[in-house]
């Protein structure tokens, strides 16, 4: 029993899909969100990461005679992430959209903690990047249970809206937030207009954070100029 009951919670550390803010006038408007003193000092990193809102949970609970689908099909797709990449110098267009993300704090005032955007994905390789695990049911061992049968069809249906928008949410997460954000917003999003890009996809764990913010790919760094604004 004890061996069952293992094998049914074993699950790797979660995965996500990360790009990197290679646009300089992306970098920028997103650097303007954080306070002057972070952005100014050293600790501000030298590549700012969007993540995708979808994590990967790869759940290994299917494991029959040491092989688990699950994982197999996280293996496949990260193969693909990484073809598709071209080492991290294939871009992706940003949408003209994005969304502020708040939380209230101890005085229920609210605070800005992160920025989703949309990824835009061509249809040519939505099979690629809108797939499982990222999207789509997971693979269970048989009988399954009737919450097993409606997170199934849940996850499908799921999949079948994401392949239809061709886009994948991501989201840039603040750490020190300044604490009026509107202007600064107002200039994200007159970029976004303009046109911006990310580059640098892969994939990487949840935790710890050296890893999550493990800079993977070494290309050239450009200066950060915060008033780098041409798209008034």
């Amino acid at each position: 029993m004890n061996d069952v009951r293992t094998q049914q919670q074993a699950e790797m550390t979660q995965q996500e899909l990360r790009f990197t803010a290679c646009d300089p006038r992306l970098d920028d408007a997103l650097a303007s969100l954080e306070t002057n003193e972070y952005k100014e000092s050293p600790a501000l990193p030298e590549q700012l990461f969007l993540y995708a809102m979808k994590r990967m949970t790869i759940d290994r609970s299917d494991t029959y005679d040491g092989e688990s689908q699950n994982y197999s099909t996280f293996l496949q797709y990260r193969k693909g992430v990484e073809d598709l990449s071209s080492r991290g110098m294939k871009r992706f267009k940003l949408a003209d959209a994005m969304k502020p993300f708040y939380v209230k704090n101890a005085a229920d005032e609210p605070v800005l903690v992160g920025v989703g955007m949309r990824v835009e994905v061509d249809p040519y390789f939505s099979d690629k990047l809108i797939a499982p695990p990222l999207y789509g049911p997971r693979h269970y061992l048989p009988p399954l249970s009737h919450e097993q049968e409606a997170e199934k069809a849940a996850d499908a249906r799921l999949f079948a809206q994401a392949r239809a928008a061709s886009y994948i949410p991501v989201r840039y997460e603040l750490r020190h937030p300044t604490v009026h954000p509107e202007s600064d917003l107002e200039i994200l999003r007159a970029v976004l207009k303009f046109g911006a890009f990310v580059a640098h996809m892969t994939i990487v764990p949840s935790s710890p954070r050296s890893a999550r913010e493990n800079n993977v790919f070494h290309s050239e760094s450009f200066e950060r100029k915060i008033d780098r604004f041409a798209v008034r």
